[in-house]
């Protein structure tokens, strides 16, 4: 099938093969061009396209040849390929499972659907004229093929853990973390990751050790999805569209620069569409005891002398060990959910977001550490806005209102106390509805009103004061 019959964000996936070729050019600004374009196309906001797992083969022939260049950027570019954003399943593992079963049945409906293309909206009364179930099918379908695809690179992805380079060290733990049904051949390899000497690359590779070992009661269930995750993406775009919208019409792309002449040729079989795995073949690393699935190792990293590589232990027993968790690993997440100032871009999870992280993790706690874990909430607030805020006043509200959207005739009067602190929190807040310049962060106006709360600041401070 040629490329131009395959779909992605802006329609005909025509223009992806040049956008791959570039990510070889000795022209800087022409890759990172690239991959800006195939951040918005194959992968947009979180969303994959059909023509996403066609792209992922020559994305890893790319990843594998050491003469690349960025191929931290790239292996970033896969592991979204794969999952999508991380904030829609942190702080449990990728439920891939709930995955192969709502995808069942959706690729005959994904191969009845229009060619796409920029000039009508035939593929969007489509998909607007199916069923919630065949819509659901076939959505899970095109994302559970990306991530298959992705999963071919997990044997690369565990050589790359011994590459030079800490970026992409760091890269390979973390597209490690999401591919629970290889967890066996992976364990050693991140074992290994754990002991690493830059700090970055070991708490990378126990929260994912902890996130591939963790009992699979903890991952998130795509039918009962969280509310406070329903504006969870860290871009600065209105999400107010629907599942539908994943194939609206968006303005075309704004044309890409023409790679480098000598760049034409490679990877030099993108002309192919077939899915196929990376050509490279690791042997497993031996590390670590016989039968030692890791979380000893993960134990005695509480100990380290390094704050980060505590930092991801605590997270990575959050979910090993759940209410049973001991006290040094609550501490250790308290401290880090009340910090502010603890952006470590360096560690993917969450952007790099490691007070936010922190904070989730306190949800596997159980009740004993709840209190607690709502009063660092609160104090961190004023401090977060933008995407930063998200998880942090997200986890919050999910705390206060375990019940969901509170009814339409709801007075703060009605509230209970826990409810009341949190809403005068954020009425005392308005840093924390905006992001920079941009002013109010739509994302974060859609997460508090699907509470049926007020949608900013200021509504916030008369719903506070006046009922």
């Amino acid at each position: 099938m040629p490329w131009a019959r395959l779909g992605h964000a802006y329609g005909s996936a025509s223009d992806v093969p040049d956008q791959i070729r570039a990510l070889r050019s000795g022209d800087a600004a022409v890759r990172e061009a690239a991959r800006r374009a195939l951040n918005g196309n194959i992968f947009h906001q979180g969303t994959r396209y059909e023509a996403s797992a066609f792209a992922v083969p020559f994305l890893l022939e790319l990843l594998a040849d050491p003469v690349t260049p960025e191929r931290a950027d790239l292996l970033a570019l896969l592991t979204s390929l794969a999952i999508g954003v991380d904030e829609s399943w942190l702080p449990g593992p990728f439920p891939v499972a709930s995955y192969r079963e709502q995808a069942a049945g959706g690729e005959p409906i994904l191969r009845a659907a229009p060619l796409p293309s920029y000039d009508d909206d035939s593929v969007f009364r489509y998909v607007e004229a199916l069923d919630d179930r065949g819509r659901e099918s076939m959505f899970a379908f095109i994302e559970l093929s990306a991530y298959d695809a992705v999963r071919t690179g997990v044997p690369l992805f565990r050589d790359l853990l011994s590459a030079g380079e800490p970026r992409l060290r760091v890269a390979a733990a973390y597209a490690l973390a999401w591919f629970p049904e290889d967890a066996s051949a992976i364990r050693p390899a991140l074992i290994a990751g754990t002991s690493d000497p830059n700090p970055a690359v070991a708490a990378t590779a126990l929260v994912s050790l902890g996130l591939l070992i963790a009992p699979t009661s903890t991952s998130t269930d795509l039918a009962t999805a969280d509310v406070t995750l329903v504006a969870a993406t860290r871009t600065p775009a209105d999400t107010t569209e629907t599942t539908l919208a994943r194939f609206t019409r968006s303005s075309p792309c704004t044309a890409e620069p023409n790679p480098d002449p000598a760049t034409q040729a490679i990877p030099a079989r993108l002309d192919r569409t077939e899915v196929v795995p990376a050509g490279t073949t690791v042997v497993a690393v031996a590390f670590g005891a016989a039968g030692d699935d890791g979380a000893a190792i993960i134990r005695a990293a509480l100990g380290d002398g390094r704050e980060l590589v505590r930092w991801g232990a605590a997270v990575a027993l959050a979910g090993l060990d759940g209410p049973a968790t001991g006290r040094a690993v609550a501490e250790e997440l308290l401290k880090w959910a009340g910090r502010s100032g603890s952006r470590v871009p360096e560690v993917p999870f969450l952007d790099g977001d490691l007070s936010g992280l922190a904070g989730l993790a306190l949800r596997q706690l159980g009740d004993e550490h709840a209190d607690a874990a709502f009063e660092a909430l609160l104090v961190r607030i004023p401090a977060v806005s933008g995407p930063d805020a998200l998880p942090v006043v997200g986890e919050a509200l999910r705390r206060a209102f375990p019940g969901g959207r509170v009814g339409e005739t709801a007075c703060f009067a009605d509230l209970d106390q826990l409810q009341q602190r949190l809403l005068r929190k954020l009425a005392e807040s308005p840093t924390t509805w905006q992001w920079g310049e941009s002013g109010l962060f739509a994302n974060f106006t859609l997460l508090v009103n699907a509470y049926g709360l007020p949608r900013n600041a200021e509504d916030m401070r008369a719903f506070v004061t006046t009922n």
